[in-house]
């Protein structure tokens, strides 16, 4: 139960990155994308998700920053020990990229559906 608990604050923490990103390229970009294809607004998206997702890792590999986990379900699952950097086992594999794809589709989804409600 716990790990799905951690998977699903992944997930919720995707999907706040999402609606700030959908509602950014509204806000920021509407005027910049207005009359280009949706697919530039896909690009924007999926890269600021990607860093959103990423940049933290190097930062607290920089600082000497340290995630650690005392629960035995979460050490056994992922082949860690108490005292484990976690950060350092962290790099973006092929399922976070997926969910990046489908991150940045559904903020493009929310900035159409912000521009129709403009018009």
């Amino acid at each position: 139960m716990k790990i799905l608990v951690l998977y699903l604050v992944y997930v919720w923490v995707g999907l706040l990155h999402t609606f700030f990103v959908g509602t950014c390229l509204y806000a920021w970009g509407h005027k910049w994308l207005a009359g280009k294809a949706k697919v530039w607004a896909f690009i924007i998206a999926f890269l600021v998700l990607a860093f959103f997702e990423t940049y933290w890792i190097p930062v607290f590999n920089y600082f000497g920053l340290q995630v650690s986990s005392s629960d035995a379900t979460v050490q056994h699952t992922f082949g860690i020990s108490a005292t484990e950097n976690i950060v350092r086992n962290l790099s973006p594999r092929w399922w976070n990229m997926l969910f990046w794809i489908v991150q940045a589709s559904l903020a493009v989804w929310i900035y159409q559906r912000l521009l129709r409600k403009k018009e």
